[in-house]
């Protein structure tokens, strides 16, 4: 169930690795669930008898042959007078991590764009399955761990500090009312932990009856987008060929779903805590932070598949929002350099002057994609 879980968050788009492992290098792990990065010269303690190796990569069958050589010493003498990394921060193989460092969402924006939210990550817990000597998990057993166990205790500022870029974009978990104070699945009641980017609204699972709004599988076509265009095998013969929703090989099958989720991935998020799911698209209406956030948008409000940065209404089609607070649903930051919905009060309007302002001096470069990408 939860292997079934892990990749309907994949399928939706969650394909962001949040160890920060850089792609392609090795990894290894004690259990098969919780892993380190291996690099050049790594110190780690082992938890069981068996060790994991694998290489962090997708579609492994389509690539080429390659291979590594590893060294493993295992030793009980001091090696303090050698040079070892004993976190992932500091792997030549998580090199990654250090563009998820930050003080502002601003620093995330760019550094690795608007999908992701600056977090305090000391406070978030989560539960963890529990392995015995040998690396088997012990079934329908577990523990409460905090996620600075799995990047290390050591979050000094050498080490990264207490906040990292999170990310938040389609098919990240998400809470409609970000708000919510209890019973979340994050462990804490930041706001930044519970809301989607402004390229996306919190769809629910389950409203009413189980929604079919999401994707259950992945392209698996080692084809350009033109190739599968032109190609019988294909169903489509109008995919497009550019932009975040291009099918390329490793990314949501749609890039709006319309499956439902399986009953057994539903127990497993229900069990932790999770609801929804952040997928494309934005309500054009004049609502509040809240409301538009977790409001379902009509056919004519897309996600920006061009920049990523907020919802893309279509014009030509009868998009209904206004251009006072058309802008106001891009990632707009505060004087700060924090998101807005972070900022200020969840009932404030899109169309508030102190918004629009923020908006207008920030935003003028999507309204100029949004036509361009209208050009035939």
């Amino acid at each position: 169930n939860r292997l079934g879980a892990q990749h309907f968050y994949y399928a939706n788009g969650a394909g962001r690795d949040w160890y920060g492992f850089d792609y392609g290098s090795l990894i290894g792990s004690f259990d098969g669930v919780k892993w380190f990065s291996v690099g050049t010269q790594r110190r780690v303690k082992a938890t069981s008898n068996t060790l994991f190796l694998a290489v962090n990569a997708i579609a492994a069958d389509l690539t080429g042959l390659t291979s590594f050589r590893v060294n493993v010493q295992d030793s009980i003498r001091d090696l303090d007078d050698y040079e070892v990394n004993e976190i992932d921060y500091n792997s030549t193989g998580a090199e990654c991590q250090r563009y998820h460092q930050c003080e502002t969402d601003n620093d995330c924006i760019s550094q690795l764009g608007y999908e992701y939210s600056c977090e305090d990550i000391t406070q978030m817990s989560t539960d963890w399955p529990i392995f015995d000597g040998n690396g088997n998990e012990v079934a329908g057993t577990f523990q409460t761990i905090n996620l600075r166990n799995l990047l290390g205790t050591d979050l000094s500022p050498e080490n990264g500090g207490r906040k990292r870029c999170v990310y938040r974009s389609r098919g990240a978990a998400c809470i409609p009312n970000y708000t919510q104070t209890s019973n979340t699945y994050s462990g804490t009641t930041q706001v930044g932990l519970h809301a989607c980017s402004s390229n996306n609204y919190c769809q629910p699972i389950i409203s009413g009856s189980v929604v079919d709004k999401f994707n259950t599988k992945i392209s698996r076509i080692a084809k350009s987008v033109k190739q599968q265009n032109a190609s019988s095998d294909v169903i489509e013969n109008d995919l497009d060929v550019y932009g975040l929703g291009a099918r390329i090989l490793g990314r949501p099958y749609k890039w709006n779903g319309d499956e439902t989720t399986p009953t057994t991935v539903i127990s497993n998020l229900s069990s932790n805590n999770v609801t929804a799911l952040c997928i494309p698209g934005r309500s054009s209406s004049d609502d509040t932070l809240l409301d538009n956030s977790s409001r379902v948008p009509s056919s004519f409000d897309m996600g920006d598949q061009i920049a990523g940065m907020g919802m893309t209404g279509n014009l030509l089609l009868g998009s209904t929002g206004t251009q006072s607070d058309y802008l106001s649903r891009c990632s707009i930051t505060d004087t700060s350099g924090n998101y807005i919905h972070k900022q200020f009060s969840s009932s404030t309007l899109l169309s508030d002057s102190s918004i629009t302002s923020l908006a207008g001096s920030q935003a003028s470069l999507q309204i100029a994609l949004l036509f361009l990408s209208k050009v035939p």
